[in-house]
């Protein structure tokens, strides 16, 4: 087997763990695909960067802060050597390390980091963008777990109109922006308000279909706090926008 072909072998294998909750089989394999991926392209490729990247995940994902922080930055600094200051790919380096400053309780961090990786989204790709929404709602879900309600409010809300706009009335992000939406108003004890938004989300998941009804959020009880993931997928060049493919999105 090539080197390539067992990196990208690696990467399945990391990615199918990780998916599974099965943190410390995954960081082996993403370790080992780390150490591949150096051997087949140095110490500045674009394919080191996002399997650096990985690995931070997967360390933050098993709380080990100090190490997940070290390769966040490390592939921060490649993307920035790489790619320049403004890219696409740069923005959501900045937006994986925000998120882990969010978890370690590290607001104001967290926040310039966000507000940057919003600002650059926004630039690169517009205003029109569904990974620019995904950025605002990431962002208000610092905001969220502050309790800063108004401020959060008005994040959500433009990202839930700009995927209608983009994705049609019925669609399952539309969905997951309504429950986000539901969430603020249930933490501010607007419960018939909150309960209007999980029942649209609801009856939308209904309607779209088996494979969405699983995600519907009981109407009238507060839901656990959403797991947030949003990262490059290792060898295809493409973003994760959801709830677990490493790194990225409260969607």
């Amino acid at each position: 087997m090539g080197l390539i072909n067992l990196f990208d072998e690696l990467n399945q294998k990391m990615i199918k763990f990780h998916h599974l909750k099965q943190y410390a089989e995954a960081v082996t394999y993403a370790e080992q695909a780390l150490d591949i991926a150096r051997e087949i392209w140095g110490e500045s490729h674009l394919r080191v960067a996002t399997s650096i990247q990985n690995l931070a995940g997967l360390y933050k994902s098993q709380g080990r802060w100090i190490e997940s922080e070290c390769l966040y930055k490390d592939a921060l600094q490649m993307m920035r050597r790489l790619l320049g200051d403004s890219h696409v790919d740069v923005a959501i380096s900045l937006n994986n390390l925000a998120e882990l400053y969010e978890n370690q309780g590290r607001w104001i961090e967290s926040e310039c980091l966000y507000k940057d990786a919003l600002q650059m989204m926004r630039r690169l790709l517009g205003n029109e963008h569904l990974d620019v929404a995904t950025c605002l709602s990431n962002f208000a879900l610092l905001y969220e777990t502050q309790g800063h309600w108004s401020e959060c409010e008005a994040l959500y809300i433009e990202a839930l109109q700009m995927r209608i706009r983009l994705l049609g009335d019925e669609h399952p992000l539309v969905a997951k922006s309504l429950d986000n939406l539901g969430d603020v108003y249930y933490s501010q004890g607007c419960f018939s308000k909150a309960e209007q938004f999980y029942l649209e989300a609801s009856q939308m998941r209904e309607r779209l279909g088996d494979a969405h009804r699983v995600r519907s959020k009981p109407v009238g009880r507060r839901p656990p706090r959403p797991n947030r993931v949003w990262s490059k997928t290792v060898g295809t060049g493409k973003f994760s926008l959801g709830a677990s493919c490493l790194r990225r999105g409260h969607l």
